[in-house]
């Protein structure tokens, strides 16, 4: 069985429920042949890094704290994507 079957609901980030801008379904190919499609959710970069702020981290504090434990981590084939806005541009 299929680590995503066991599991209908994609993985989120915990206290980040407020950066979820959207859900997106993905193709997942087996090793063994054939494919099924998946759910995962999409994440707002900088509204994670505005959460994160809000739980007493700095700045910089917070982009490293994503960097390393959120956008580094995998949490199988379901891992949330992170949307970030084109390079150059700000999302407000």
């Amino acid at each position: 069985m299929q680590e995503d079957a066991l599991c209908p609901q994609p993985p989120k980030y915990a206290g980040l429920d407020g950066a979820i801008v959207g859900v997106a379904y993905v193709w997942q190919r087996h090793p063994e042949g054939g494919a099924e499609r998946i759910e995962t959710l999409i994440y707002d970069g900088e509204r994670i890094v505005h959460l994160l702020g809000e739980q007493g981290m700095t700045l910089d504090e917070a982009y490293e704290y994503l960097d390393f434990n959120i956008d580094g981590a995998y949490l199988g084939t379901a891992t949330p994507i992170i949307m970030w806005p084109p390079e150059g541009e700000d999302s407000e």
